[in-house]
């Protein structure tokens, strides 16, 4: 908050809070600006970054992806940057609905699941061993990728022994994540090392 402050300050702005007990805080700055017509090379670059965004959504756009994750801002964060990549999105926020909802999907619909190690009813570990237990065709080759805070080796080997397929450290770095989920859409393991042969 102090550097937020300074840097509000600097810019000759102001800061205010409101904060009630057990409910939450506000925060509102207020910068002063002036609105200035957008430069011709800005005006280039945002087509070319509009351009990206566009091959980016196209490139995902047929690939669905289960999210298991009990924390609701996590969620709809996770939720919001794999939209934004084009991907389609269903929320679980237990491990035992992460199961359900993948048991009754069809084959092959789900590209991925996202699953957090922490979770009620069933967690992480619990769900993934579920799911590869399932007597469906898709439920030994599903992608399944941890998402945890929790990188101890121990930890690691709960994830890889429940039959998940990779870790994802948490707070997810977006590029990793979308990295990893276009090495599992040109068919290869998350990694990007080539998948071997049942």
């Amino acid at each position: 908050m102090a550097i937020s402050k300074l840097l509000v300050t600097a810019m000759g702005g102001e800061i205010n809070v409101e904060s009630e007990l057990g409910k939450g805080s506000e925060f509102t700055i207020s910068i002063p600006a002036e609105i200035s017509d957008i430069p011709d090379y800005m005006k280039h670059n945002m087509d070319e970054g509009a351009a990206s965004i566009a091959r980016k959504r196209s490139k995902f756009k047929n690939l669905k992806v289960l999210i298991a994750e009990d924390n609701d801002l996590n969620a709809e964060i996770l939720i919001e940057i794999l939209q934004e990549a084009g991907f389609t999105c269903t929320h679980a926020s237990d491990g035992e609905k992460a199961v359900d909802a993948f048991a009754s999907s069809d084959i092959g619909e789900f590209s991925a699941i996202l699953m957090d190690m922490r979770m009620p009813v069933l967690d992480g570990c619990e769900a993934a061993s579920a799911i590869r237990r399932l007597d469906r065709a898709d439920a030994k080759t599903v992608p399944i990728l941890a998402c945890t805070a929790n990188t101890f080796q121990e930890d690691k080997l709960k994830v890889f022994d429940s039959g998940m397929n990779d870790i994802l450290t948490k707070p997810i770095d977006v590029k990793i994540l979308l990295r990893k989920m276009e090495c599992i859409r040109n068919g290869k393991n998350s990694d990007g090392s080539d998948k071997e042969e049942s």
